[in-house]
């Protein structure tokens, strides 16, 4: 083929993996794409490309974007793979964090409250005494 002439087949992404399809075989800092981590680290699942976006996007996975590609390294993948040691409670799990200027929950539940009783209270002042049933 000569050196000018166009290429026509599209360059193999895995081709570094099937190379080194072993994650011994990776320097702990090398770059790679994040194809060829999912490939390396999960070549039949559970977790996908877009698994490893979505782990980027949430800071669970450090990654580089170097020209519209997002490249990491088998450290940051097995970093993302380390346990936690702590578990989150059901309560933690399902509080979300307060908004900027926004009151956290329990300064929002009192807040609630002390509405309500306002409006229980203007509830009653409204009401008016019926009068008794003539005899």
């Amino acid at each position: 083929m000569d050196s000018t002439a166009k290429r026509t087949r599209p360059r193999d992404p895995l081709f570094r993996v099937r190379n080194r399809p072993s994650v011994d075989q990776w320097a702990a800092d090398e770059s790679m794409t994040l194809a060829e981590a999912v490939a390396l680290f999960f070549p039949d699942g559970p977790l996908t490309i877009k698994s490893f976006r979505t782990a980027a996007k949430r800071g669970q996975l450090a990654v580089r974007r170097v020209s519209g590609r997002d490249f990491t390294t088998p450290d940051a993948v097995r970093e993302m793979l380390r346990p936690e040691l702590r578990v989150p409670t059901r309560e933690a799990a399902n509080e979300r964090p307060a908004a900027p200027g926004r009151p956290k929950e329990p300064e929002m539940r009192a807040a609630q409250e002390r509405a309500l009783e306002a409006v229980r209270g203007l509830r009653d002042r409204r009401r008016v005494p019926k009068k008794p049933a003539a005899s």
